[in-house]
């Protein structure tokens, strides 16, 4: 399985926000917060009716035959699915000149970065050749992951669609031939042409409704996990 981590400086000092976690064989992804699945919380449904007592999700999940959830665990310890979305198809098996965002993860910084476990302090030596973002002095933030055609040029993405009405946090990330044309081909019965990259941004909005309308060319079919800004104090 291949890790992106998303990792963050503040001041002097850096923080592991979420991994990204890809299984290429099966063109599926996951999306890990940093506190694991060992934090103690309650778990509501997604219209607030009903709520329960367990550990926090750790991540979600998104697999080849379309199925999204998050996982978490009873207070029994117990594996539960969570907020179950079917996409239709899977997300990362786009055509040639498609993109979805599938991902936006909005946070909400306090004003102690170690008492606030959306971070997790770690070492930047165990982390060697990263990518880091630096958001020193920010209150709030969003991340944004997009599956896209590897031969779109994703300076050009993001300047267009939408994209270019958002205030980027340093420079954006594209993960290369995430998934393969041989990946691809694997879970499809038509003919692939080209690989999957995935995009990782960081911007300064955060929100919790996507656009009625769709960008051009943007192929999602309502299956963007979009979270509310989360900032949980000890």
């Amino acid at each position: 399985m291949d890790r992106f981590d998303i990792i963050l400086r503040i001041e002097d000092k850096h923080y592991l926000f979420s991994t990204i976690r890809l299984l290429p064989e099966k063109v599926e992804l996951f999306y890990h917060y940093s506190w694991g699945g060992r934090r103690v919380g309650t778990n509501q449904s997604e219209d607030g009716k009903h709520s329960m007592e367990g550990y926090l999700s750790d991540h979600f999940s998104f697999h080849a035959d379309g199925q999204i959830h998050s996982k978490a665990k009873d207070d029994k310890k117990k594996k539960i699915y969570l907020n179950p979305l079917n996409a239709g198809s899977n997300i990362f098996n786009i055509d040639r000149g498609k993109f979805i965002p599938f991902i936006v993860d909005s946070a909400l910084l306090n004003d102690s970065a170690e008492c606030n476990p959306r971070l997790k302090l770690i070492d930047i030596a165990d982390y060697p050749n990263c990518h880091v973002w630096d958001v020193a002095g920010l209150k709030a933030f969003s991340i944004i992951l997009v599956s896209k055609c590897s031969r779109i040029n994703p300076e050009l993405l993001i300047k267009n669609h939408g994209f270019e009405n958002l205030t980027f946090i340093g420079r954006s990330v594209s993960l290369r031939f995430a998934f393969s044309k041989k990946n691809k081909q694997s879970i499809s019965n038509k003919e692939v042409e080209t690989a999957t990259d995935i995009l990782v941004m960081m911007v300064r909005q955060i929100w919790t409704k996507l656009p009625e309308t769709p960008p051009v060319n943007c192929s999602y079919k309502g299956c963007t996990i979009t979270m509310p800004p989360m900032c949980i104090f000890r």
